[in-house]
C-alpha cells in the first residue's frame, strides 16, 4: 500500500514537473548539467521512430528544472512591478487628496447628486406706452427613460399615452423604448396644453393602478419626462424688426441670447440668471428622498422699456412700404427714422424690406428672389448667410450714405454762426462754379441767377454753398464738423452703429476741392442716425443730443424702476442761428424744393437731398459700358422738423437707388419728388396722433362724417351744417333712414351729405379720372357729379400741385355722396 502511494506521489510530482516545465526554459539550463540539449530535430526523429514501432505518442516538451538565476530574475521582476504599482497609487492619492481635493469632491458629488436647471425668464420689452414688443412662451421637450421601463404593462401605458396625446409615430416610440438610456426624445416644442394633458394622463394612471396589492401604483413620471424650454415671441412680427432685434439659443445650453438689435444691446439687462435644484441620487441616478435637497431660485431678466411708439412705427412702415413699390423696388430699399429733437428719443425707425422677428433666419421675399435667381452652383449656404446679413442690416445705424443737400443745413448754420454771411448777402448763380481747377455744377444747369442767402438754401444751390464753405475756411469748417458730431459715432444704443467715413478714416486729403464738395454733402459718408442727430442741432436750439431707444427698466406692473441718462452737449450754435435757419426752411416749403414735404394745417421746416453714388456707378459702367449707369445710382432723401415754430420731432427718409418713372416715362430720383411726399404722408398721420396743434386753421382739412340715421331731418341738417358740410335731402319722410357718405368717412369741408328719408332710389354716378388735376379742377369735377373727396398730400394753398392718385378707380359706379380720396403733390421739382 505504501509502495502504491509512493508511486502515485512520484507520478504526481512528475506531472507537476511537466506542467512547470511547459512554462518554458532555454537550452542553457541543460548545458549547466552537462547534458545534450534535446533539439526539436532529435525529438521529431524520436517520435517518428516510436510511431514506426506502432506506438502513437504525442510529442511533449521536455521537463526542465528551474535554475537559480532564472528564479531570482522572476522574483526581482515581480518586486519591481509591485513597487511601480505602489508608487502609482501613492501619486494618484496624493493628487486627489492634496493637490486637487475639490476635483475629487466634485466627481463624488456628481456621482451621488442629481441637478436640474431652472431656466430664468428673459425680460419683456415694451414700447413707450407699455405695449409688449417681445415676450416669452413656454414649450416642452418630452423624453422618456427606457431604462426605467420594467414591465410590459408600463411599456404599453407609455407608448399608448404618448401616441394618443402627442400624435407621434407609434413605431418610432416603440423603437426608443428599447434603448438602454435615460434620455430618448419623443417630441419637441410641445405646447402647454399638450403638456398639461400628458401630466393629467400620468396622474390618472397612478391613481387607477393603486390597489391593496400595489399601494404605490404605476408611476409613469419616472419614465415620461417634460423638459421646460422658453421661446421668444414678437407679437408684431416684422414691425420695428431693426430696433427690437432677436435672440438665438446659446452654444452650450437652451438659454436665449440676444444676437441683434436691442435684444443684443441690452443682453445683460434682459437675460436673467438660471436657478437649480440639487438632489441626492443613488448610483443609478434615482432621487433619494431621505437625503438633502438644495433649491436656488432663478432670477428673471429685467423688463426693458424702449422709446419707440408702436403706432408711429406702424405709420412710418406703412408709407415706407408704399414708397418701395412706388419707386419700382429700389435694389437697396428705403429707410426712415423719427426722433424727438430735444431728447434724442427715437420714436420710430424702419427699413423696407424688413424681416419677421419670429422667423429671422428665413429670407424675406425680396432677398429670396435674389437667391433663387442665382445659378445653381452659386446657391450655397455661404451665399444664403450673406443674404441673411443684408436682410438684417439696419440701414439707419449701420449703413452709410452721402447725405447730399440735407447737409447744407449744417453749412448754412455754420456760415451764419461764424458771421461770414448774413441774411442781407446775395450771390449770383450761373449754373456752376470752379474751385481749384475743378468745375462743380448746380443741379439747375442754367443757374438760379441772383439770390439772397435764404434763397440759396431754399433753392439748394451748389455754387452758393461752395462759396459759403470757402468763406468759412478749412479749419473752422472742420471744427464745426466735429462739434456737430460727424467725426465720432453718436454714442447711441442702436445695435452695431457705424462711424462716418471721411478724409481721416480714408487717409485722404482735405483741401480746397474737398472743402467745396463737403459743403454741399458729397464725397463723405455718414449714417442716417448721425445725419438726423446733426441737423437736429438746428431744430432744438443748438444742442447735440444722443439718439437712443432705451428708456429704462420697469417692474411687472409697468412702474419705472430705473431711467437711463444720455449725454447732451453744450450749445453748438446759438438759439438765434437755429431760429433763423428754421424760418428759412419753413418759408422754402412754400416755394422751394421741399413743397412736397408740407402738411396741411401745420408748419413744416424741411430740406431735400439728392446724392449720386459715384463709386457704384463707376463699377457698374466698367462692366456694362459708359453711360449705362446714368440715373440709376442715386439716393433721394428728405429731412423735416415739425412744427417749424417749435420743433418736437425730426423725420428723415431715404430711398436708395430708386427705379420709378414719372407720367412721361422719365426716371425720377430727386429727393423732392420721391422722399418728400413720404415725409408728408407720415407727418399727416403722426402730428394729429401726437396731438400737436395745427398752426393754420384755415388750411384744407378732412372732417369726419357722423351717423345721422334715425335722426329727424331737422336735427340731422343742424348737425351736418355745424360740421361744415352741405346737405341734400332725398325723399318725403321726416326721419333719416340712410345716408351717403357712410358714417365714419372723412371728407374735406364744404362736402355734401345726402340724406334719404324713404325708399327713394339711390342715384349712381361714374368716377372720372382725376390724375394731374389741380385741387380746383378736382373739386369742380366732383361737385358736378355729386361726389365728395378727401384731401391727402402736400397742398397747403401755395402753388398748384397735381393729383397723383385716387382711391376709387376710373369708371367705377358709386352712389352720389361717395368720397374719393385724392393725393396732391408738386411735380417738376429738382433737388
Amino acid at each position: 500500500m505504501n509502495e502504491e502511494k509512493q508511486n502515485k506521489k512520484d507520478k504526481k510530482e512528475q506531472n507537476q514537473g511537466i506542467s512547470i516545465g511547459n512554462l518554458g526554459f532555454d537550452n542553457d539550463d541543460f548545458e549547466e548539467k552537462g547534458e545534450d540539449s534535446p533539439t526539436p530535430e532529435k525529438e521529431r526523429k524520436k517520435n517518428i521512430s516510436l510511431n514506426e514501432k506502432g506506438k502513437k505518442k504525442k510529442w511533449k516538451k521536455p521537463v526542465r528544472e528551474h535554475s537559480k538565476t532564472s528564479m531570482d530574475f522572476r522574483k526581482n521582476s515581480v518586486l519591481w512591478v509591485m513597487m511601480a504599482v505602489f508608487l502609482f497609487l501613492i501619486t494618484v492619492l496624493y493628487s486627489l487628496m492634496v493637490i486637487d481635493p475639490d476635483g475629487l469632491s466634485q466627481k463624488a458629488s456628481e456621482q451621488y447628486t442629481r441637478e436640474t436647471t431652472l431656466s430664468a425668464k428673459r425680460g419683456i420689452i415694451y414700447d413707450r406706452n407699455m405695449n409688449v414688443l417681445a415676450t416669452n412662451y413656454t414649450v416642452y421637450t418630452v423624453f422618456i427613460s427606457p431604462r426605467d421601463i420594467e414591465t410590459e404593462i408600463q411599456h404599453k401605458l407609455v407608448v399608448d399615452g404618448l401616441v394618443d396625446i402627442l400624435g407621434v409615430d407609434r413605431e418610432k416610440v416603440e423603437e426608443r423604448t428599447k434603448k438602454n438610456t435615460r434620455y430618448e426624445v419623443i417630441a419637441k416644442e410641445v405646447d402647454e396644453e399638450k403638456a398639461t394633458e400628458l401630466r393629467t394622463y400620468i396622474s390618472k394612471v397612478l391613481a387607477r393602478t393603486r390597489s391593496h396589492e400595489n399601494p404605490r401604483g404605476i408611476d409613469l413620471s419616472v419614465i415620461i419626462n417634460l423638459e421646460e424650454e422658453t421661446k421668444r415671441y414678437y407679437p408684431y412680427g416684422s414691425l420695428a424688426s431693426n430696433i427690437i432685434g432677436f435672440v438665438s439659443g446659446s452654444e452650450n445650453s437652451k438659454d436665449l441670447v440676444g444676437v441683434y438689435g436691442a435684444e443684443a444691446t441690452y443682453e445683460n439687462v434682459l437675460k436673467g440668471v438660471n436657478g437649480k435644484i440639487v438632489k441626492a441620487a443613488d448610483g443609478r441616478g434615482n432621487d433619494l428622498a431621505y437625503k438633502y435637497e438644495t433649491y436656488i431660485e432663478p432670477q428673471n431678466g429685467k423688463n426693458l422699456v424702449l422709446s419707440i411708439d408702436i403706432t408711429i412705427q406702424a405709420m412710418l412702415e406703412k408709407y415706407l412700404e408704399e414708397a418701395y413699390y412706388d419707386n419700382n423696388y429700389p435694389p437697396e430699399g428705403v429707410a426712415g427714422i423719427i426722433m424727438n429733437v430735444n431728447t434724442g428719443e427715437i420714436l420710430a425707425s424702419a427699413k423696407y424690406p424688413s424681416f419677421d422677428l419670429n422667423n429671422p433666419k428665413t429670407l424675406n421675399e425680396f432677398y429670396q428672389k435674389q437667391y433663387d435667381a442665382l445659378p445653381e452652383d452659386e446657391r450655397t449656404s455661404e451665399k444664403f448667410v450673406e443674404y441673411l446679413m443684408k436682410q438684417w442690416q439696419d440701414k439707419i445705424a449701420m449703413g452709410t450714405y452721402e447725405p447730399g443737400s440735407t447737409f447744407k443745413i449744417f453749412t448754412a448754420a455754420t456760415a451764419l454762426e461764424e458771421g461770414v454771411v448774413s441774411l442781407n448777402d446775395s450771390l449770383n448763380c450761373p449754373g456752376y462754379i470752379t474751385v481749384g481747377g475743378t468745375r462743380i455744377n448746380c443741379h439747375k444747369t442754367s443757374g438760379h441767377g441772383h439770390q439772397s442767402f435764404a434763397q440759396t438754401l431754399q433753392n439748394s444751390c451748389n455754387p452758393a454753398f461752395v462759396t459759403w464753405g470757402q468763406e468759412i475756411g478749412k479749419q473752422t469748417f472742420l471744427e464745426y464738423y466735429e462739434s456737430f458730431g460727424y467725426m465720432d459715432k453718436t454714442g447711441s444704443d442702436m445695435y452695431a452703429e457705424s462711424a462716418t467715413i471721411y478724409f481721416e478714416t480714408t487717409k485722404s486729403q482735405f483741401e480746397t476741392v474737398e472743402l467745396a464738395t463737403y459743403s454741399f454733402g458729397q464725397t463723405f459718408k455718414t449714417t442716417m442716425l448721425q445725419q438726423i442727430r446733426g441737423v437736429s442741432v438746428v431744430a432744438n436750439g443748438g444742442t447735440l443730443v444722443t439718439p437712443h431707444v432705451g428708456v429704462g427698466i420697469c417692474d411687472v406692473d409697468g412702474n419705472m424702476t430705473e431711467t437711463y441718462e444720455y449725454e447732451s452737449t453744450l450749445q453748438v450754435i446759438s438759439d438765434g442761428t437755429s431760429k433763423t435757419i428754421l424760418s428759412i426752411l419753413e418759408e422754402g416749403s412754400q416755394m422751394g424744393t421741399t413743397k412736397n414735404a408740407t402738411v396741411a394745417g401745420y408748419s413744416i421746416a424741411a430740406k431735400t437731398g439728392t446724392s449720386q453714388k459715384i463709386n457704384e456707378r463707376n463699377q457698374y459702367e466698367a462692366i456694362h459700358g459708359e453711360g449705362s449707369g446714368k440715373n440709376l445710382f442715386y439716393i433721394g432723401s428728405c429731412v423735416a422738423f415739425a412744427p417749424a415754430e417749435d420743433p418736437q420731432i425730426a423725420i428723415l427718409v431715404a430711398i436708395d437707388e430708386p427705379r420709378g418713372k414719372d407720367s412721361y416715362g422719365n426716371p425720377v430720383f430727386y429727393g423732392g419728388v420721391i422722399a418728400a411726399p413720404v415725409v408728408s404722408k407720415v407727418l399727416t398721420e403722426v402730428l394729429p396722433y401726437m396731438e400737436i396743434p395745427r398752426s393754420d386753421e384755415n388750411a384744407p382739412v378732412n372732417e369726419k362724417v357722423e351717423n345721422y340715421e334715425t335722426l329727424s331731418v331737422v336735427s340731422a341738417k343742424e348737425k351736418i351744417e355745424a360740421a361744415g358740410f352741405a346737405c341734400q335731402v332725398i325723399g318725403t319722410g321726416d326721419t333719416v333712414v340712410s345716408q351717403s357718405p357712410e358714417a365714419g368717412a372723412y371728407m374735406i369741408k364744404d362736402g355734401k351729405v345726402f340724406l334719404y328719408t324713404d325708399d327713394s332710389e339711390v342715384e349712381y354716378v361714374t368716377v372720372p379720372s382725376l390724375k394731374n388735376y389741380s385741387p380746383a379742377k378736382v373739386k369742380k369735377s366732383l361737385d358736378k357729379l355729386g361726389l365728395n373727396y378727401s384731401y391727402g398730400g402736400a397742398y397747403t394753398g401755395a402753388g398748384t400741385p397735381r393729383a397723383v392718385s385716387q382711391t376709387l378707380s376710373e369708371g367705377q359706379k358709386v352712389p352720389k355722396g361717395t368720397v374719393v380720396g385724392i393725393e396732391f403733390f408738386y411735380d417738376g421739382i429738382i433737388g
